[in-house]
């Protein structure tokens, strides 16, 4: 390959990296709580080991330090080292039903054509659209199905290594390490 070629990929492959790392470190733990709906099933991971599970209640941001409100217990934001979300596997279930049906559906509406053709199908937008009808018949049934199934769903991990892209003067763009740390003075 060309040097130049390799030049531009590797800076492009380090923008990638650092540009990722970079948008998920600027996620804190109050633009997540402001995001919750009363009566999520949430699970927190505090600092210490401690694990709280329950409903979300409430979240408040005051001058001492924010405050979250699952199952009737008061968290500091601060000691959050991450926080889940419960959902449901719903769109996992309607990607698995419409593959599990419509691949099937295929090989099926094209068999049916070519027999009706009595040869070589022609109809090809009839069983394309016949595939499609049955997929998204696959699709609802999957679904239904993954609604079943609790699935957790991390929304915010205090990062404790990152990379970040900084501005420097002269519009160049320098790169730099992110290691947090507390100081306890007890």
């Amino acid at each position: 390959m060309d040097h130049l070629v390799l030049t531009r990929l590797s800076r492009l492959i380090l923008l990638l990296v650092v540009g990722s790392a970079s948008l998920a470190s600027q996620v804190t733990i109050d633009s997540v709580a402001s995001r919750l709906h009363a009566d999520q099933y949430i699970r927190l991971h505090v600092r210490g080991g401690r694990h709280v599970e329950g409903r979300f209640a409430f979240h408040v941001v005051a001058p001492a330090g924010s405050q979250l409100s699952v199952a009737d217990t008061l968290i500091q934001a601060e000691t959050v080292d991450s926080l889940w979300v419960r959902g449901r596997a719903t769109k996992t279930g309607a990607l698995v039903g419409a593959v599990v049906v419509g691949v099937p559906a295929a090989v099926f509406w094209a068999a049916v054509c070519s027999a009706i053709a009595e040869s070589e199908c022609t109809a090809w937008g009839a069983v394309a659209g016949l595939t499609v009808g049955t997929a998204g018949i696959g699709a609802l049934l999957g679904a239904g199905v993954g609604t079943a199934f609790p699935r957790w769903q991390l929304r915010y991990a205090q990062t404790t290594l990152g990379l970040r892209l900084a501005p420097l003067p002269q519009q160049r763009a320098g790169v730099g390490m992110v290691v947090p740390f507390r100081l306890s003075l007890h």
